[in-house]
């Protein structure tokens, strides 16, 4: 019951980290060709994540776990897919969108885990936190592949199929049998 949580953790972190690992590489390069200060300031768009995390997991309790989550992956893709765009204020948004939606995946899936865990509650949470932090470290090495070979596109193409896991991994695990009136009840 526990693996399909930890394994949105990896696709979510995962998706974020190398989405802004290389957001920055690809507004140096043109038709941005920003200075690399300018490309880091990018970072500015986080408190969408800290309205994100409140916000979204609120709304958890009332439409569901597993359909927030895979909005929350949809959310992300879309931010994605604006960051492809050639208009800076689009790459901008794109990526103040992922944030939103990786904060909000986040925040499901994580308070998810004290709902599903029936005993070593504890336990349960770090395993989530280390499949989490892979998901930084394996995504986000492999992005630098997708960078290196493909550029942006490659990144996108690494980023949207994780996040087309993460959507199936709420269709066709987290939903089965599980009604958002049960979850809300523990």
């Amino acid at each position: 019951r526990l693996v399909p949580l930890f394994a949105l953790g990896f696709l979510f972190m995962g998706a974020f980290v190398t989405t802004y690992n290389y957001v920055s590489y690809h507004l140096v390069d043109p038709p941005y060709s920003l200075s690399h200060a300018a490309a880091g300031s990018v970072f500015l768009v986080y408190p969408f994540g800290i309205f994100a995390s409140a916000f979204i997991g609120s709304r958890a309790d009332r439409v569901g776990r597993p359909r927030m989550a895979r909005l929350m992956a949809v959310v992300m893709l879309g931010g994605v897919v604006l960051i492809a765009t050639d208009s800076l204020v689009l790459v901008v948004i794109g990526t103040a969108t992922v944030t939103f939606g990786f904060f909000g995946g986040h925040s499901v899936a994580s308070s998810w885990i004290g709902l599903r865990a029936t005993t070593a509650k504890a336990q349960a949470s770090a395993l989530y936190l280390f499949f989490y932090y892979i998901g930084a470290s394996v995504a986000g090495a492999a992005g630098g592949t997708m960078w290196d070979k493909w550029r942006w596109p490659g990144v996108e193409l690494f980023v949207g199929a994780l996040l087309a896991a993460a959507v199936a991994v709420t269709l066709l695990v987290l939903h089965r049998g599980e009604t958002h009136r049960f979850e809300s009840a523990l």
